[in-house]
């Protein structure tokens, strides 16, 4: 039994309430070393707890307990313990819960509001920058990027204050990984390149994050369509560290060979992604076997080889029943445009619907929300006015389902595009479209 376990009280007030749960006077609380007088001064704040007075009361408080069989303990280090310290204590087990709840929403934010609300009373830093840590942790693992970003932030401006060197540089690194899929590719570059200079002054240019840093830098580059800048960081980590990772160079390879897909050098690709294949040849990569098969399914659609796409495809899908990989649902949503772009409709549905269903399972939202877009553009195409209105009622859906996720302010791109569709077809229908997202605007 710990009544006190998440109470921050002064030395006198955790006496007084010790006591009272005890049943006992401030007289029985004395005993026969000190006064009842002094016990009420303690407990009004009128002098001050000492480590000896400390000792006798916590000796009267257990015996007290062990007469009346109640299951308590306290020790002088307890009593004589600050606010201060008892905040941290209570942040500490909060931050030890706050690990354990990743698929409980509801307990969660609750103890995150305990965290709040002690973290606005007291300045305490370290326990500071780890709560909002861990919190920009859980977003960014519900997709939530924008909510993660502004909680790394937070713990961002507590790790300067400390200052602890290693966690401001896998803060700063894990800002750009928020804005690498907000895609805000220049800010990106900016802060890896401000990482880069302070691991740089401090002659750790083969630091870990060093790696983590030029790889993001080089995605950065190549979602940006500079396909040489990402080849050439890229090269730049396979010259400078000669300990990379089996992963690590199948990372390298992979982005390496996508971006000479984009420069129309579908050759070097191939040749590349056949490198890969080799090299996860009797390892256990199946995720990076199942990202290798799907790019090659875009490599043919490229090369106009419709068939062996297809065989590339549907290797993709069957691998995906027995390796699990969080990349799945995007590797299906790019195939399912890169299908879609090349006016293969079918394969495009089939891809699309497949990371669809995938995506809701894994509360990927937003590429749930990419994915209807892309069906609905399918549609379009092929004039399929109810298809469009089935798909349309399913995003209706979603947005009713997760109305309180900041990402759904992005179906308003698809209601734009419907709206514009069906202007001439069915102007009353186009408006109500448009009003949808004029109505979001406003709430």
């Amino acid at each position: 039994m710990d009544i006190l376990k998440e109470s921050i009280l002064s030395q006198g007030e955790r006496i007084k309430k010790i006591r009272q749960m005890l049943g006992v006077r401030q007289q029985e609380l004395a005993g026969e070393k000190i006064t009842r007088s002094l016990i009420s001064y303690i407990e009004n704040g009128k002098t001050k707890l000492v480590k000896e007075t400390a000792e006798i009361i916590a000796d009267n408080i257990n015996k007290i307990a062990e007469e009346k069989n109640m299951n308590y303990f306290t020790s002088a280090d307890e009593l004589m313990k600050d606010k201060d310290q008892q905040a941290i204590e209570i942040l500490d087990n909060i931050i030890l819960k706050l690990k354990t709840f990743n698929n409980d929403q509801e307990n969660f934010n609750m103890e995150f509001e305990k965290a709040r609300t002690i973290l606005s009373e007291w300045e305490l830093p370290n326990q500071k920058a780890a709560v909002y840590t861990i919190v920009g942790d859980y977003y960014y693992g519900l997709f939530d990027y924008y909510t993660s970003y502004i909680n790394y932030m937070i713990a961002l401006e507590s790790y300067i204050r400390i200052p602890d060197y290693i966690c401001i540089v896998e803060t700063f690194l894990n800002l750009a990984k928020c804005n690498l899929n907000l895609k805000q590719y220049e800010q990106v570059i900016n802060i890896n390149n401000y990482v880069l200079t302070l691991l740089e002054k401090q002659k750790q240019h083969l630091h870990p994050f060093v790696k983590k840093a030029i790889f993001n830098n080089a995605i950065a580059y190549n979602e940006s369509e500079m396909y040489d800048k990402c080849i050439s960081e890229l090269c730049k980590l396979e010259i400078q560290f000669n300990d990379l990772s089996d992963h690590q160079i199948i990372d390298i390879l992979t982005l390496k060979a996508n971006s000479y897909v984009e420069k129309g050098e579908l050759e070097i690709a191939l040749t590349i992604y056949q490198d890969i294949i080799k090299r996860i040849d009797g390892a256990n990569y199946g995720a990076s076997l199942i990202l290798t098969y799907a790019n090659l399914a875009e490599l043919y659609i490229k090369k106009q080889d419709i068939d062996r796409s297809k065989e590339y495809f549907y290797k993709t899908m069957n691998l995906s029943k027995s390796v699990k990989t969080e990349l799945y649902d995007t590797m299906l949503y790019n195939l399912g445009v890169a299908y879609r772009k090349a006016y293969y409709f079918d394969l495009a549905r089939e891809c699309l619907n497949n990371a669809k269903n995938s995506a809701i399972k894994n509360n990927n939202i937003q590429i749930v929300i990419n994915i209807y877009e892309e069906l609905i553009k399918i549609y379009m195409q092929a004039d399929l006015d109810k298809s469009i209105m089935t798909m349309i009622e399913e995003v209706k859906n979603l947005a009713v389902q997760y109305k309180d996720d900041v990402r759904i302010k992005n179906l308003d791109n698809i209601f734009i595009m419907t709206g514009y569709y069906f202007i001439e077809k069915n102007t009353s229908l186009s408006k109500s479209f448009l009003d949808l997202v004029i109505q979001s605007k406003i709430k």
